[in-house]
């Protein structure tokens, strides 16, 4: 209920990763009355971690993407911090979700991201 309230709220497109575990919701979903307005976009990503966050995160370290005051900033900050190569996923969820929002834009519009 919480994502299909924000994506109304916000009259946002959902790119949600499509994996082992995301399926079930990205199904749910669709199959959703409410939803039949919004765009439910599934990503399978083929490209590893560091790669998918590069264009962002050298945009990021150049001051050219601001992190905008949030509940959810100290985490994010704290996971940006622990991610690594060797991580295997444990603390980049919300680094992951840059990612997906990154290529939603193709980095050509003013990314904004918000955590619910």
């Amino acid at each position: 209920p919480r994502i299909m309230s924000f994506i109304e709220r916000h009259k946002a497109k959902a790119i949600i990763e499509s994996n082992a575990q995301m399926i079930g919701l990205i199904d749910d979903l669709r199959r959703e009355t409410r939803m039949q307005n919004y765009t439910i976009e599934d990503r399978r990503t083929t490209r590893d971690k560091i790669t998918c966050s590069s264009p962002w995160i050298s945009r990021l370290e150049s001051g050219q993407l601001t992190l905008y005051r949030g509940a959810w900033n100290k985490a994010y900050i704290a996971q940006a911090v622990a991610f690594t190569v060797e991580d295997k996923g444990r603390t980049d969820d919300m680094l992951d979700a840059t990612s997906r929002c990154w290529e939603g834009f193709n980095g050509d519009s003013e990314l904004s991201i918000s955590f619910i």
